[in-house]
């Protein structure tokens, strides 16, 4: 026996239900459970469709799908930064890594032409600081605008739209700004700052531009219909 249609999107609210708000996340616990239903039925042909839906859940413990849930998180978190490590490595091979020299050289300069290095510094953290809060910001209100006009939300764009989780530690950066420390700028020390300063600009710029598009790509193969919804 097989399910129909109407069992199917059943399914699917039943999961929605149980606080998996996430479309992706929804159609892989559906066909766990589509799956399950249907060799149920092949051992005990008389249960009704309840019947082997609640025998199904059950076997998902007391945590139901919460861990399927968190799960799923990691892995995708975890791809995201995959992705990202990947990319970053790539600066470090020519041609790219002539770039990162050439930056490298422009902060120095400008590090050691400017009489009020500390204020410098202050303001490009401040403004390394805001661009993910704009970013993110942005993101959240196409969003939610998607959602509103399809009904769907996905476990893909939460990660993507946070910067793979690297949102939550730019507050890292806000306690730099905080504290008051004179550095003493010597050589060595100012080429640490320029070399630490373009290498967190180049993965911000990764996360930001570069494996959002290459997960997306990843993402519509394994889900054809994430196209359609990236354009609502």
């Amino acid at each position: 026996m097989q399910l129909t249609s109407g069992q199917i999107h059943n399914l699917y609210n039943f999961v929605e239900s149980r606080q998996v708000e996430f479309y992706d996340v929804q159609t892989e616990l559906v066909d766990h459970l589509a799956n399950d239903i249907e060799e149920l039925w092949k051992e005990e042909p008389d249960l009704s469709y309840i019947q082997a839906r609640g025998k199904s859940f059950k076997k998902f413990g007391i945590f139901g799908f919460s861990k399927i849930v968190e799960k799923k998180q990691r892995q995708l978190t975890k791809q995201y930064w995959k992705h990202a490590w990947e990319v970053f490595k790539a600066y470090f091979r020519l041609p790219k890594i002539m770039l990162i020299f050439f930056l490298i050289a422009v902060f120095y300069l400008i590090l050691d032409v400017v009489s009020n290095k500390n204020l410098f510094l202050t303001s490009y953290l401040i403004v390394y600081t805001i661009i993910p809060f704009i970013v993110v910001g942005k993101r959240v209100l196409h969003l939610k605008k998607r959602k509103k006009t399809t009904g769907k939300k996905w476990l893909f764009d939460s990660i993507n739209s946070t910067l793979g989780g690297y949102f939550h530690i730019t507050h890292v950066f806000v306690q730099i700004i905080l504290i008051e420390k004179s550095f003493e700028f010597t050589t060595t020390v100012q080429l640490m700052i320029a070399t630490t300063l373009v290498l967190l600009s180049v993965l911000l710029y990764i996360l930001i531009k570069v494996v959002p598009s290459k997960l997306e790509e990843i993402y519509t193969k394994q889900y054809p219909e994430f196209k359609l919804l990236e354009k609502a």
